[in-house]
Formats: structure tokens, sequence, C-alpha cells
């Protein structure tokens, strides 16, 4: 997992695909950052993880569901909001009134 995004945010994504055991999450980035939002969207529907569909929301720019997979997080697995919260690709979304009251929430520096 780690190799594959790392790849990805070095632009390097045909080397993503051709990993072995590359995650869904790993091949859904890749095809929003390709363009293909709808095999990514696919992608996202079967793995009903909310943690991978707010990474993958917030890549495509979807910031209602992107937070709207972060309010599932913080209700199901409150302990992995902070590490979700500072992962690359929600960046964009730190300064966000709505992140700031989920760190508030929950206690979050």
């Amino acid at each position: 997992m780690y190799l594959a995004r790392a790849l990805m945010m070095a632009e390097r994504l045909s080397e993503v695909s051709s990993l072995e055991n590359t995650d869904r999450m790993a091949m859904a980035l890749v095809h929003v950052r390709t363009g293909q939002r709808a095999e990514a969207q696919k992608l996202v529907a079967v793995m009903g993880n909310p943690y991978t569909e707010a990474v993958v929301y917030a890549v495509m720019a979807d910031e209602k569901r992107t937070f709207g997979a972060l309010e599932r997080v913080a209700n199901r697995a409150p302990q992995r909001l902070g590490r979700l919260l500072m992962t690359p690709e929600l960046r964009v979304l730190r300064g966000d009134p709505r992140v700031v009251a989920l760190r508030k929430k929950f206690g979050l520096p």
C-alpha cells in the first residue's frame, strides 16, 4: 500500500497497476488520476470502507461524499480519524471549518 501511494505521489501511475497485490484503494486512486472516475467509483462501491471512501472522494474533489465518509469514520472508528485527516490526499481540506469542528469534537490538535 505505501509503495503504491508513493508511486502515485511521484506521478508514476503506470507502475502502480503493475504491482502485485495492489490494493483496491490504490487502484481507485490511479483511476481517478487517469480520468477514469467511473471505474474508481465502482471500486469504492465494492469496498464499503468509509476510510477508503474519504481518501478517494477527496482526490475526486467530491466534498459532500468526502465529509459523509469522514462522519462515518468518526462514528464507527474514531481512533482512525486523526490519522485519516493527516493523509496527504486530505490536505486540501485541512483548513475547512468542518474539519476543524471534527478535530475539536474528538480532541485532536
